[in-house]
């Protein structure tokens, strides 16, 4: 209902475009989250099908895991080693797209610009093992916070119900509908003629990838040194 009011309110004011954020949960979603954000995916792009003569355009992004963002695993860590000298980890197997609070408003604001409507765009990320993460965040913050990295316990707690092992960026359906620019995916409608349409417009080109590429498994691994670098960066950025 939620998504479905900001179409309808957009278009009674004559809003030009309207730009959906979404996460890489949607893409073959198992949780409630990844299904309710699949759903808003659908309902912004459905919205042109029923426009009259509205000239509103909707498009979304996907974002991965915003490190730094309200709400995410580092504000998270670094309180839960202030305030307890032990952290809680899910499953250790588990890899996680990630981006910054920069990449995630630079995507949104370029999506706003070069939008043609009923687009997904998908900035190209690294993805992180979740072993690396923990580790490299608890050698950072347990120092800010006077305690030594050795002391931190670490407690697994395991897998909850809906969260996957590994993340995609796309799923196996999508792929014959995708476009490849230099830093990012754009998923484009499913008419023949707009998907050629689309092509025309962007500097893009046809995928030729694996799907293995849209998986946090196969996906580019960060360097403890850049995730570092990284994890320093959003304590700046935390919003």
């Amino acid at each position: 209902m939620g998504t479905q009011n900001v179409i309808e309110v957009a278009r009674d004011l004559n809003i030009n475009k309207v730009i959906g954020i979404s996460t890489d949960k949607v893409a073959e979603p198992e949780g409630v989250l990844g299904v309710s954000k699949l759903m808003a995916e659908k309902l912004f792009l459905a919205s042109y099908y029923y426009k009259g003569n509205k000239k509103t355009k909707f498009a979304c992004v996907r974002f991965g895991n915003v490190l730094g963002s309200r709400g995410s695993i580092l504000p998270l860590l670094k309180k839960q080693i202030n305030s307890k000298g032990e952290i809680t980890m899910t499953d250790p197997r588990m890899t996680r797209f990630i981006m910054t609070v920069p990449q995630a408003a630079s995507l949104v604001l370029r999506a706003t610009n070069i939008m043609r409507g009923q687009e997904v765009f998908v900035l190209k990320m690294p993805a992180v093992r979740l072993t690396d993460l923990i580790k490299t965040a608890v050698a950072y913050y347990a120092p800010l916070c006077g305690k030594k990295p050795a002391d931190i316990k670490v407690n697994v707690a395991g897998r909850r119900d809906g969260e996957k092992i590994h993340e995609k960026l796309l799923a196996d359906h999508e792929i014959p509908r995708v476009l490849e620019m230099e830093d990012m995916y754009i998923l484009t409608p499913h008419q023949k003629v707009l998907k050629d349409e689309y092509g025309a417009r962007y500097p893009a080109k046809p995928l030729k990838v694996s799907s293995e590429n849209f998986s946090s498994e196969f996906a580019p691994k960060l360097s403890k040194i850049k995730l570092l670098k990284l994890i320093k960066d959003a304590d700046v950025h935390q919003i």
